[in-house]
């Protein structure tokens, strides 16, 4: 039955792409210090990641994958920016450093890498990977001191972005938004070996084109030469994203229902009184919620944390 339920929402379901948006009210979300400020390149990305955990962050310089610097060797940063182009393979960012000997050292690591151009701007390292013209642009941008900030480069990931929470129960640390096009998401969750569940094709099933995201922890977060499951269970770190479906919000709860055994999501879980489906990925918990045509996901390394941060996030849109 479920199955027959599903084709029909495919058939019907593009009829009404676009015919909505979110009637949730915007708010003033707690966000990683700078991240407001932060400048970005002009161009098109199709993902970006602003990480800022104040006041003693820490990056492993062996992240950066070179000779030039020992599997112990660390370096404090102010915060650190990475853009995604039109492939995983097409990247660049800025990382401040609190000490120009440390950004001297991760010049020469990046430069060390075929196909990354990179260089200092006092304590600041800037670097882009890749070919073509997005590559070109992008350079072309950071040189030229030409850049936008978030608001005002991703007006979409910006609206999804006002809906997180203002009081979350831990610190944000980093945040961002992703293209659910071309597999970014799938291909992150996979390098930092998360199993994701199909994630990044429910987006696409429900017809949602961006997701904004936000990390947060209660941790001081020192990152490690590799980023990975275990780095982001033993720092304690969990994650609310919230995108937007074109499709209103009766017809994007009928297709979460249709289409949950496919993503291994279960229901029967309430928060604050609301049920939510739920799914265990490999020691991490995942929790969906919808509200009108907004979906609401917390992942964190414990069903505690996940639950928290899902309350956090969709408590202002409950009805009275």
């Amino acid at each position: 039955m479920r199955r027959i339920a599903s084709v029909a929402l495919l058939v019907v379901g593009p009829l009404l792409w676009g015919a909505c948006e979110s009637d949730l009210e915007s708010g003033m979300p707690e966000l990683p210090p700078g991240f407001l400020d932060a400048d970005i390149p002009t161009g098109d990305l199709s993902g970006y990641l602003f990480f800022s955990d104040q006041p003693l962050p820490k990056i492993s310089l062996s992240l950066l994958g070179s000779s030039f610097a020992t599997a112990s060797a660390t370096a404090s940063i102010w915060d650190m920016s990475v853009w995604f182009g039109p492939n995983i393979e097409s990247f660049g960012g800025i990382v401040d450093f609190k000490e120009t000997a440390s950004a001297e050292v991760a010049q020469k690591v990046l430069s060390s890498h075929a196909g990354i151009d990179a260089w200092r701007e006092s304590g600041a390292v800037l670097f882009v990977r890749g070919g073509g013209e997005w590559a070109a642009d992008t350079k072309a941008s950071l040189h030229s001191e030409t850049s936008e900030i978030f608001q005002e480069a991703f007006p979409d990931a910006w609206d999804l972005m006002t809906l997180m929470p203002s009081d979350p129960p831990a610190e944000p640390v980093a945040a961002g938004f992703t293209s659910t096009k071309g597999g970014t998401l799938d291909h992150i969750a996979s390098k930092t070996g998360l199993d994701l569940g199909g994630l990044g094709q429910a987006f696409g099933v429900i017809n949602v084109s961006e997701v904004a995201f936000v990390a947060y922890s209660d941790d001081t977060i020192n990152i490690p030469a590799q980023v990975d499951r275990a780095f982001l269970f033993s720092s304690h770190v969990g994650v609310i994203m919230v995108a937007e479906s074109s499709y209103p919000g009766a017809l994007l709860s009928a297709f979460l229902s249709s289409f949950s055994d496919q993503m291994g999501l279960s229901d029967g879980l309430t928060i604050n009184g609301e049920e939510v489906l739920s799914r265990e990925l490999g020691g991490a918990f995942l929790f969906l919620k919808s509200i009108d045509s907004t979906v609401f996901l917390s992942l964190a390394p414990s069903q505690s944390m996940a639950q928290a941060l899902m309350a956090s996030a969709i408590w202002p849109y409950l009805e009275e």
